[in-house]
């Protein structure tokens, strides 16, 4: 950028700079923000993505995943660490409709597998959502906390695991009727069972 400077010499003589001068003038650069509808997209992602780093998240488990190749899996009723009686084989039968509905993998027995999906209940827990009264609980909420892992049927190499799964759901606790509290909370279990299911299945062949 060149500007021209006049100025007033000792014998008033108007000369002209037009040279470009070291402390030229020049525009100063915007300082206008960018709108809001901008920065607040661009600020949830950088913080989503520092939140996801710092705490080693993984959406697809961890270990590299089931290799090109693989036909067939086991899945074998749960261990159960719980006193919760049922579970063991209700998130196995989940698990298995899921693979059996929404995979090209063969679900079979463990000596014609070529994988082996295990899965064990860690931890089932409630919590209290609502209340009535202080010693009347309206809403509770179900936590279950499972570790699932897939091994090689030969090697016994883990090829894929999601240790300390946890996922919840809240149901109905304000009946007096003890048939109605327990068919409540058998409804929340089977729900954790299936939705955990999903998960599971999709996060295992997330780059299958």
């Amino acid at each position: 950028m060149r500007i021209a400077l006049f100025f007033r010499n000792p014998k008033s003589e108007i000369r002209n700079l037009s040279h470009p001068m070291p402390y030229a003038l020049c525009p100063m650069p915007s300082t206008r923000r960018p709108p809001s509808s901008v920065l607040r997209p661009l600020s949830s992602a950088l913080c989503l993505l520092v939140i996801l780093s710092g705490c080693g998240y993984h959406f697809s488990g961890e270990g590299p995943g089931p290799q090109p190749g693989l036909h067939s899996i086991a899945i074998p009723v749960f261990e159960n660490n719980t006193s919760e009686p049922g579970l063991e084989a209700l998130f196995a039968s989940a698990l298995r409709r899921e693979f059996i509905l929404r995979s090209q993998l063969q679900v079979v027995p463990i000596e014609k597998a070529q994988a082996i999906m295990r899965g064990r209940i860690v931890n089932i827990w409630t919590s209290r959502v609502a209340q009535k009264q202080v010693q009347q609980t309206v809403q509770t909420r179900l936590f279950i906390t499972v570790d699932i892992r897939c091994e090689d049927a030969q090697s016994g190499k883990v090829i894929w695991q999601y240790p300390g799964y946890t996922y919840y759901r809240t149901y109905s606790e304000g009946s007096s009727d003890p048939v109605v509290l327990f068919e409540n909370r058998r409804s929340a279990e089977e729900f954790l069972a299936q939705e955990m299911s999903i998960r599971i299945h999709d996060r295992f062949l997330a780059n299958f």
